[in-house]
């Protein structure tokens, strides 16, 4: 695995020289075509980059790419994409007011449900590129305390996105209700946040560990909602089937989860 792991790094390295090689080359280049062949040199360069952990540079490269690309109307969908690498970059750089800047103005140009057709249509699968950005948005939201934004973007996603559609879709949706009863518990509205904890924890079941991890951190929050509100049995029965269903998993969110239930459930009893 060592040597496979060497290569694949080496191989990488080397495609980094090429894309480099062709950026330097077109740098003065003024037809069209060489300057979209510039364009997604210093694309395909920062994706390198970034699987080699190279983020400050991969981040670079993007802002690069994205200011050549959207000379072009037809390269618009790339131009997005490009930018919503340029943001994965910036939160491994911890960058994080940075990220929620290009992701909040990705969202503004694309919509929360927005689609890349153009992107789409060569590359079936890139389907899941504005929600994982719209995911990533709310996140950030949420990280850096934004919460009035949070939940604003939550209803947003919630109206916008169809669970169905796709597991990402419904993966971000039901982080999305989470996030909803979230900050209705926070302006002291039981009722709604009883309402979206229960519809968020719906959506998960089934679903892979990104939805387990919203799953776990959704049935924390009803377990808490429902000690608050003096149901306490019912707060009990919450703790009780959350750890059942969570105390074992071995994911570091899922046990600070864990944990938070096992303090409300002692502060119930005792």
């Amino acid at each position: 695995m060592k040597l496979t792991g060497a290569r694949d790094g080496a191989a990488l390295r080397r495609a980094v020289r090429v894309n480099e090689r062709l950026v330097r080359q077109l740098a003065f280049a003024r037809d069209d075509a060489s300057v979209r062949r510039r364009g997604r040199a210093l694309w395909e360069s920062g994706l390198d980059l970034k699987k080699l952990g190279r983020f400050a540079q991969a981040a670079q490269r993007f802002e690069e790419a994205e200011a050549v690309l959207r000379r072009f109307s037809s390269q618009r969908d790339l131009a997005v994409n490009v930018a919503i690498q340029r943001a994965t970059a910036l939160i491994a750089l911890e960058r994080l007011e940075e990220a929620l800047e290009v992701l909040s103005r990705v969202v503004d140009e694309v919509g929360v449900g927005g689609t890349l057709p153009n992107l789409t249509a060569r590359v079936p699968e890139m389907v899941d590129v504005i929600p994982v950005a719209v995911g990533l948005w709310l996140f950030l939201l949420e990280h850096l305390g934004r919460m009035d934004e949070a939940a604003s973007a939550a209803d947003a996603v919630i109206f916008a996105l169809d669970p169905g559609a796709t597991a990402m879709q419904r993966s971000v949706v039901a982080d999305a209700f989470r996030l909803r009863g979230v900050a209705a518990r926070a302006r002291g509205d039981r009722a709604q946040a009883f309402a979206a904890l229960q519809a968020a924890i719906e959506l998960c079941d089934g679903g892979d560990l990104e939805l387990l991890k919203t799953c776990a951190r959704a049935m924390t929050e009803r377990a808490v909602v429902l000690g608050e509100a003096g149901r306490t049995q019912e707060a009990l029965a919450a703790c009780d089937e959350m750890l059942a269903r969570f105390g074992t998993v071995s994911d570091e969110i899922v046990q600070e989860a864990v944990a938070t239930v096992r303090k409300a459930r002692a502060a119930l009893t005792s």
